[in-house]
């Protein structure tokens, strides 16, 4: 017994045969690859830094809630007692 293909199935289909042609464009135009992984290079830096900052923001947020002493506020020298 045949049954028809799902839609997901038609358009995964789709999509890999539009990639693999993407990919044999680009690989005939070096200049254009490059540009493109500087391109995505900077997009993940620029995703690392907005998650960098919104987990700080969250951690402040958390030291707060859990009154944690400001560092400002806490004693700065530190005496190291060696004993030989």
């Amino acid at each position: 017994m045949m049954t028809l293909p799902s839609p997901a199935n038609v358009h995964m289909s789709a999509v890999i045969k539009a990639a693999r042609g993407l990919r044999d464009e680009l690989s005939e135009d070096a200049d254009l690859v490059q540009a493109m992984h500087v391109a995505v290079i900077a997009s993940l830096l620029s995703d690392l830094v907005t998650k960098t900052k919104q987990i700080t923001e969250s951690v402040d947020i958390l030291a707060r809630l859990a009154r944690f002493k400001n560092p400002e506020n806490t004693q700065k020298d530190v005496g190291i007692n060696v004993v030989s």
